[in-house]
Formats: C-alpha cells, sequence, structure tokens
C-alpha cells in the first residue's frame, strides 16, 4: 500500500498549525490533554480519550494546546482503487459526511472498539511490524466498516467538494495544485488570472471548474481562507488589527473587518475576546 494513502502520526499540542486543506479523511484521537482545533467556523476542544472526524475538502487548523498528544490516521479514499469499486468509494464518502464526527455522541462500546484500532495502528507503524501494510488495512478497514455501519448519522453536512472530485486522483491533485498556491500566497493579492494560469485555463473556463468541483467560487474560498487565517493568528497572537488583516492577506483593515463580519457575523475584534475567554 502507497504510505500516502494511509498516515498515522503522533503530534504535541506544543506547536500551532495553520489552516490547510486536505482530500484525506482525518481521524484525530486525543492521548492526552485537551485538543483545541479549528474547523471552517468552529473551535472544537477535544477532551482526553476523545475522538474526531474531521471529514476531507474542510480548512482546519491546530491551536497550541499545552500538555496535549494526540494520534492523528489519514485515509486518503481515493488511493483505494485496487480495493474498491467507484460506487463502494462514493459509499464511503457518503458515510463520512453524515456520521456524527465526534465520538462523545457514540456509544461507549462503539468509542472502545474505534480507539482500540487507532492505537493497533499507531503500534504497527512504530514497530514497523511484519506484514504491515497487510495489517494497516485489515484496521482501516475495521475504522471505515465501523463508521459505515455502526456510527450514529447527523443530518448536518459540511463538505462542499463534489464527490466525484473526492475519488479522482487527477481532479483532487488539480484543486491541490490551486490549494498549495494560495496557501504559498494567500497574503499577496492573487488574481483568479493567477490561479487559472496554473492549470492552463481561462479564467472564465477556471471560474466554471473551480465552483463545479469545489462547491464554492475562487473568491469565496479565498476569502474563506483568509478569514480561516485571521482567526488562527486572532486566538494565538495579540496583535494589531492592521497587521491580522495583513498577514492575512486582506488590503486594509478596513476590508478586514467588513468580510470578517460578513462571513463570521461579529467583528475581529469580538472573536478574539471569545476565544480569549475561552482559554
Amino acid at each position: 500500500m502507497n504510505q500516502n494513502v494511509v498516515q498515522i502520526q503522533y503530534q504535541t499540542g506544543k506547536e500551532s498549525n495553520q489552516p490547510y486543506w486536505t482530500p484525506k479523511i482525518e481521524i484525530i484521537y486525543v492521548v492526552q490533554g485537551t485538543l483545541r482545533l479549528g474547523i471552517e467556523k468552529n473551535l472544537i476542544h477535544v477532551y482526553e480519550e476523545e475522538i474526531y472526524i474531521i471529514d476531507r475538502g474542510l480548512s482546519h487548523y491546530f491551536l497550541n494546546s499545552t500538555n496535549t498528544e494526540y494520534i492523528i490516521v489519514k485515509i486518503d479514499i481515493s488511493g483505494f482503487d485496487n480495493f474498491l469499486t467507484v460506487q463502494e468509494k462514493t459509499r464511503i464518502i457518503d458515510a463520512f459526511e453524515i456520521t456524527e464526527k465526534h465520538s462523545i455522541n457514540w456509544p461507549q462500546k462503539l468509542q472502545n472498539i474505534f480507539r482500540q484500532q487507532i492505537l493497533n495502528l499507531y503500534e504497527i507503524e512504530e514497530n514497523n511490524a511484519n506484514f504491515k501494510s497487510i495489517e494497516i488495512l485489515r484496521h482501516i478497514s475495521i475504522l471505515i466498516l465501523i463508521v459505515t455501519e455502526q456510527l450514529p448519522k447527523t443530518k448536518i453536512a459540511a463538505h462542499k467538494i463534489n464527490k466525484s472530485t473526492l475519488i479522482n486522483k487527477e481532479m483532487i491533485t488539480k484543486i491541490e495544485q490551486i490549494y498549495d498556491y494560495i496557501n504559498n500566497y494567500y497574503y499577496e493579492e492573487i488574481r483568479i488570472e493567477d490561479a487559472a494560469k496554473i492549470l492552463n485555463l481561462s479564467p472564465n473556463y477556471f471560474s466554471r471548474f473551480f465552483k463545479k468541483q469545489v462547491g464554492i467560487s475562487f473568491h469565496q474560498f479565498l476569502n474563506e481562507y483568509r478569514i480561516n487565517q485571521a482567526k488562527f493568528l486572532l486566538s494565538e497572537e495579540i496583535l494589531p488589527m492592521t497587521e491580522i488583516a495583513e498577514k492575512s492577506g486582506f488590503s486594509s483593515s478596513k476590508t478586514f473587518h467588513r468580510v470578517f463580519k460578513k462571513y463570521e457575523g461579529i467583528s475581529p475584534l469580538k472573536y478574539q475576546k471569545i476565544i480569549i475567554e475561552k482559554k
């Protein structure tokens, strides 16, 4: 199995992680402490022994969480071409989309089983076990079956990305190229013409392509990405709003304030006060 299809990492909460996008499903298990996790507009606290599933295609970030350790299991469903049919991959994506993401909403028995599978995966990864790829595939299959067959569902679906995109490796590569470009240059002026050039498309065709694949316009996505960068900075540092605006890619503090309030419903300063009170 390609190591990029499934990745298992042990992390500490000592360092923050800026907002990023991935086509992979991420499963977080907090071994110790409390993890502060930002997903789109939400700031979530995941406590010791709890599990949280981050659906693919969502901008998210990890905030500094003292004395916290956690395991991340990343799964790329598009990499299972040799094992799954298109229909099966679509069914798995659908299941993760509507599954209750936080383990506090799961039956205790399923929490225990899920937690043990994650620990097994970490042990296999650390000890470089015999038949490592087969063992990883076995435990990942159990996790996927629990999600598709047993975990409770929610009516709230967060994802925007077109399902056909998420099971198409070529399409994911194209979207990742655009996301990498935004990630590297979001603090500078970004024109749609510049993004279109990356895929050798005309601006008009690129606009239609991006909205079809991602679910929102390029302009809206860029604004949301910059807002998430701003929220990360507002949660981590006490800086002048002009500096927050500049570091997030907004042309002025006035534009930053207007766009932030449009998307979040409150001013940046009010948001920061709420976050500080929750710490």
